[in-house]
């Protein structure tokens, strides 16, 4: 663990795909721009300002305070101020707005949450700050006369020799778990209660209603799971664990021998070769599950208890269609890369871009990009349209009509919607977003010092840099946040 972060505070903009739009509550003024834009002064950027950190909906200001301390402003509330602030310790809830984070004075460290300072401690446990999911609780581990121990929700815990990793809240917030060593072993801490001992310790996780909570104890070279202080027999390697979505079904690969087997409800299924680890995935209604196995020299996946195709490779995880009746996974074959959809496999590519599956929300249609020589092309309820030098982006709309992407072709790019490709920009700058209508579009195109919100090719002002992307606002528009000459904007357009 380390004791102190001596990294000074470097902020940065950040302009990302995933970043979406800001909220802020101090709007100073507002005047209509053109195509239907609105643009609103939010905030002007002090001279003493280090950086923003967008979080989705929120952003976090970072400055140097009046007696040239660092500090943290989220809604317009300044935190306290520090020598340095970490800004990898940073911990945001995007749901409840509540923010953490380490900051250093003299050779102390200090745990803020919200605009609340802890005491000082010698040292704090590196990956050890969490919230509850509600935001409500705080978690941490800290240094005393060489021993650690967790502080929760400013109690502390008994001292141990080591904190093992980031402790974990239930999803209800209600209870905390954690692995701590002493004198040797390890064991977990679950509300207090301490359970047997074991030379290692991982893998803690809770159920989705939070009633049920697993981990993985070794004991010498052997592994067991215990759940709900439930012990399995002890078996000779893991896979992997999960929980089905819904809570009430827990599935985990263990190898004895030299066969692995899946334990799906502490039912064992049929022995393989080989599973593979981290393969295990449910369907988002809880009633299908999947895994990579391999057996006799072949590789497949299983999907409810049968076989698919024989492949040479897995690309990816299977994951299911958000009705849970589909299933897609990318594998090679032929020393090809082929998507597997329900089983049955498609054209062979020599490459598919691995992040660019996407389900229509009805679950009827498939999208996915593939390599042809040197172009890519979207492929959409099989059929591959143009070819562009490069794609990402793809969505469809909540109405599942259309399906837009972001391609590039001359060093230009474009959004193109249902295969038909809309405008030239030296860049897209923010993900682009469907209204819940399904009726328009909006991203952030341009470059830096020259950047404009667009909805269906309609552009607003110009400009400097794109704080958070687009969102979609109360009344079915959209909002975004962008910077120009050191003010902050918040730019609306309404359908």
């Amino acid at each position: 663990m380390k004791k102190r972060f001596h990294k000074l505070l470097h902020f940065v903009f950040i302009t990302s795909l995933l970043m979406q739009m800001a909220s802020c509550t101090d709007a100073a003024s507002s005047k209509k721009s053109k195509s239907g834009f609105t643009e609103t002064k939010i905030a002007s950027l002090p001279d003493n300002f280090l950086g923003l950190i967008p979080y989705e909906k929120d952003f976090i200001l970072a400055g140097v305070n009046k007696e040239g301390k660092q500090y943290l402003s989220f809604n317009g509330k300044d935190g306290p101020g520090f020598d340095a602030i970490s800004p990898e310790s940073i911990v945001f809830n995007v749901k409840s707005k509540n923010i953490a984070y380490i900051g250093q004075k003299d050779e102390k460290l200090v745990v803020v949450k919200d605009t609340t300072p802890s005491p000082e401690y010698s040292g704090v446990g590196d990956g050890t700050l969490v919230l509850s999911f509600d935001g409500k609780r705080i978690a941490y581990a800290v240094e005393q006369d060489g021993k650690w121990k967790l502080v929760i929700d400013g109690k502390d815990e008994p001292l141990y020799d080591v904190i093992g990793g980031s402790p974990v809240f239930s999803p209800d917030s209600k209870h905390i778990a954690y692995a701590a060593q002493k004198d040797g072993k390890w064991f977990t801490v679950i509300d207090g209660a301490v359970s047997p001992q074991y030379d290692g310790i991982g893998g803690l996780m809770y159920n989705a209603d939070s009633s049920q909570i697993a981990y993985i104890g070794m004991k010498g070279e052997k592994f067991c799971v215990i759940k709900n202080e439930k012990v399995s027999p002890e078996f000779d390697g893991f896979g992997g664990m999960i929980f089905s979505p819904d809570g009430q079904h827990f599935a985990y690969a263990v190898m004895q021998g030299e066969k692995w087997f899946c334990f799906i409800d502490d039912e064992p299924a049929k022995e393989y070769d080989m599973i593979m680890e981290g393969s295990l995935v449910y369907s988002p209604d809880s009633k299908r599950l999947a895994y990579g196995i391999s057996t006799d020299k072949k590789l497949c996946v299983m999907v409810d208890n049968k076989p698919g195709p024989e492949v040479e490779a897995l690309y990816t995880v299977p994951f299911f269609s958000p009705d849970s009746k589909h299933i897609v996974y990318i594998a090679r074959k032929d020393n090809r890369q082929v998507v597997v959809y329900d089983q049955k496999m498609g054209e062979k590519y020599e490459g598919i871009g691995g992040n660019s599956i996407a389900f229509s929300p009805n679950s009827e249609r498939l999208a996915y990009g593939v390599k042809k020589g040197e172009k890519w092309q979207v492929v959409i309820d099989g059929k591959a349209g143009r070819e562009y030098d490069q794609i990402g982006g793809m969505i469809f709309s909540p109405d599942s009509k259309k399906m837009a992407h972001i391609a590039s072709s001359d060093g230009k790019t474009s959004i193109v919607i249902n295969g038909a490709p809309k405008g030239k920009y030296a860049g897209i700058m923010s993900k682009v977003v469907f209204s819940p209508d399904s009726k328009h579009i909006a991203f952030f195109a341009g470059e830096v010092n020259n950047c404009f919100m667009l909805v269906d090719e309609k552009a607003g002002s110009k400009y400097e840099k794109v704080i958070c992307g687009i969102s979609v606002s109360d009344d079915g528009g959209f909002e975004g946040i962008a910077l120009k000459q050191k003010v902050l904007y918040k730019i609306n357009w309404k359908p």
